[in-house]
């Protein structure tokens, strides 16, 4: 579900009803859907025949976002339209809230009538719900986003406007201090709108649906550096502050402008805190802001200590150094003493690995860029063997996270130990950047690198960094063949041997171990 993004464009969605049983809806029939949205197109036509008279025609439903406007405060002149494209584009999932009032009453069946956006591009109410027209009657249709499934004295009826309407619903509207990812910052962006009905020529009424944000915008900008990447199909990648944090609230990061976004109710003057590590001094620096901007659907941007985004263009290859801050030099770069200091890891891996997805990381992460490997081992039992923790065998499947995430589950709820594990868990140093953090990798990792340590290169880029340990010998993994062993693989050969849980094997190693290099960006 990724309804927000910062592209510019309008939204245009369709309605599509499906119907079984049939409920009066004064001044248009929706009938069964002729023509599905298709690309860009932003109509939807629902069947009928005849006049505007006789319950007959075709109904073209859209809905569109107003965006962001700059607060009359905003000292940013360049930043003072909408060109930053603050607008949202609804996603398969999304769900807003229909009402339609005649008579200065909800029209039973149109009290909160939930609307969800299909994967075609089509919102479909209930299924067993038709939605028939009546004539020319006068009637008023509202809607909001995102969907509530408790509205109870939450809109006014008697109210002619949308701002009339839904004002007990804003009024009570309080955004989450929690707005870290997509999924919880566009459901505390309260969006509200007026539909009218107009045009009626060639058999089609229009139904139009323009939605107002109702909070206002708070942005806060960071000095940064964003790579675009010139892999195809990888999104652009941000190097924040070393050590940014924020205090008591998790704003969205908006990763194309290097912007952190959080919602606040107008005239709001909560204190937004955090800090960061200077990277220059090494000194912890903070910073404090109170978002009072004072009109609805009007954002500004605060900016922490003259902030600059420094944009690079940058080829992810195998072999690439990644640094403590989360930062990259490429292969065939030779690293200063100091650089070598700060590398903690070399990739091994660009893109999403075998059967993993960023769904597997927690909210963590939007976007997977690729795997990096620790630069040092050690030699652990992988624990106990009373059965099968992770993941299981995993195959050629590369979910060493997941896996991680269900064994130190089972440590920490069942008091049992599993040295292996925990070493990767709690290896040192970890990136002060935005990362899944190091885990123990699955089979299907593990021989993702060791059957090419020597052949692409990463033993030749390890040797290249003072005190980083190369590959050889045999690798265990947190992949289960069953409750006594895990699995284990041969650098060079790929060979898979069978690892007693409760032993260490000369010359079995762990390695810690590919974290993702993945940071927060959007998906289109």
């Amino acid at each position: 579900r990724l309804p927000c993004q910062t592209h510019p464009g309008f939204l245009a969605t369709n309605l599509f009803l499906k119907m079984k049983q049939h409920i009066p809806f004064p001044s248009l029939f929706f009938g069964l859907l002729l023509a599905g949205l298709w690309g860009c197109t932003d109509e939807t036509d629902l069947s009928g025949a005849g006049s505007d008279n006789d319950g007959r025609g075709t109904i073209t439903v859209s809905v569109t976002d107003d965006g962001y406007l700059a607060s009359a405060e905003e000292d940013t002149p360049a930043t003072r339209t909408q060109e930053l494209g603050y607008k949202t584009i609804f996603t398969a999932g999304d769900q807003i809230g229909l009402y339609v009032v005649k008579n200065n009453a909800v029209i039973t069946g149109y009290d909160n009538l939930c609307l969800t956006l299909e994967a075609d591009g089509t919102w479909t109410p209930p299924a067993d719900v038709t939605l028939t027209y009546e004539g020319k009657d006068i009637a008023r249709y509202y809607a909001y986003y995102p969907y509530q499934a408790e509205m109870t004295g939450k809109v006014t009826a008697t109210a002619t406007d949308a701002d009339g309407f839904f004002k007990p619903l804003v009024d009570g509207w309080s955004p989450a201090t929690d707005q870290g990812n997509y999924t919880k910052y566009t459901s505390q962006d309260l969006m509200t709108g007026m539909g009218t009905i107009s045009g009626y020529a060639d058999k089609k009424w229009k139904l139009t649906f323009s939605l107002s944000h109702r909070m206002t915008l708070a942005f806060i900008k960071t000095s940064c550096t964003i790579y675009e990447f010139t892999n195809a199909s990888l999104p652009n990648y941000i190097v924040p502050p070393m050590n940014l944090a924020f205090d008591g609230f998790a704003p969205f990061l908006s990763v194309d402008k290097g912007l952190y976004r959080f919602l606040v109710k107008p005239g709001s003057t909560t204190s937004l805190e955090g800090g960061y590590t200077d990277a220059t001094t090494g000194r912890k620096r903070g910073f404090t802001f109170t978002p009072t901007i004072p009109d609805a659907g009007n954002y500004k941007i605060y900016d922490v200590d003259n902030a600059v985004v420094t944009w690079k263009t940058h080829t992810l290859q195998v072999g690439d150094f990644f640094m403590l801050d989360g930062s990259l030099v490429a292969k065939d770069q030779t690293l200063t003493a100091e650089e070598q200091a700060k590398c903690i890891g070399i990739v091994y891996r660009i893109g999403t690995g075998s059967s993993d997805a960023v769904e597997n990381y927690e909210d963590k992460l939007t976007a997977i860029h690729g795997y990096v490997l620790a630069l040092q081992q050690s030699s652990q039992t992988w624990g106990d063997a009373s059965r099968v923790f992770g993941t299981g065998t995993s195959g050629g499947a590369e979910l060493g996270y997941k896996s991680t995430r269900m064994i130190m589950a089972v440590a920490a709820s069942e008091s049992k130990s599993f040295p292996a594990c925990s070493y990767c868990v709690n290896y040192t140093p970890a990136s002060t950047g935005i990362t899944s953090g190091w885990y123990y990798p699955t089979t299907g990792q593990v021989r993702n690198f060791a059957i090419n340590a020597n052949s692409n290169g990463i033993n030749t880029q390890l040797g290249k960094i003072s005190g980083a340990t190369t590959f050889s010998g045999t690798y265990s993994s947190s992949s289960e063949p069953n409750a006594s062993q895990c699995w284990g693989v041969q650098v060079g050969s790929g060979t898979y041997y069978y690892v007693s849980k409760r032993k260490v094997p000369a010359g079995m190693r762990v390695r810690c171990l590919p974290f993702n290099l993945a940071l927060s960006a959007f998906r289109i």
